[in-house]
């Protein structure tokens, strides 16, 4: 019989790259492995959280810029799988919870951050993209933005009903919001 505790830890693909470049620019490039997106699950939360403590304390970093490697999508939102399982066990107020805190952390950053939008930036990668100080955005057609999560009847928690009308104002944030 195999004893699983003397068994090396099995590590996985990391879902978030990260690089500092030669002028102190930290770039986190989102891509999941064997997986045509990039979503939110508790996994990416918590390799996000741990790239942001490494920001956090790094005084010599001056700017942020948060990208993909996804041929067509930047990050397509929270994992649906995840939210069904956080919603039958009664932990979705806890993950949401988590994601607030996680991307406040993002947005109270000290240094210029960017987000690199190339692709799908749905729900909670919009929502990512929106605690960033800019966006910028290709011209690609791959390149769509918004919160479809509401045509689902679940509300953007993650920053998307606070931090869209603050930055285009509350009647366009509602139309954007309310349309997905």
């Amino acid at each position: 019989m195999v004893n699983m505790n003397s068994m090396p830890a099995v590590a996985t693909a990391p879902m978030i790259r990260r690089d500092v470049s030669d002028d102190k620019i930290c770039v986190l490039t989102f891509d999941r492995p064997e997986s045509g997106a990039n979503i939110f699950d508790d996994a990416a939360l918590d390799e996000l959280s741990e790239h942001l403590d490494f920001i956090e304390n790094d005084t010599s970093l001056r700017g942020l810029v948060i990208a993909s490697a996804k041929k067509s999508i930047f990050v397509a939102g929270a994992d649906l799988k995840t939210l069904l399982q956080q919603a039958q066990s009664g932990g979705m107020r806890a993950f949401i919870a988590k994601g607030q805190r996680i991307f406040s952390r993002l947005s109270d950053l000290k240094i210029p951050t960017v987000a690199a939008i190339h692709g799908a930036s749905a729900g909670g990668g919009y929502e990512v993209a929106l605690a960033c100080d800019y966006r910028v955005a290709s011209d690609d057609p791959a390149t769509r933005i918004g919160l479809p999560e509401t045509t689902l009847g679940l509300i953007p928690a993650w920053g998307g009903c606070t931090r869209l009308p603050r930055l285009i104002g509350v009647e366009k944030a509602a139309e954007v919001i309310l349309k997905g």
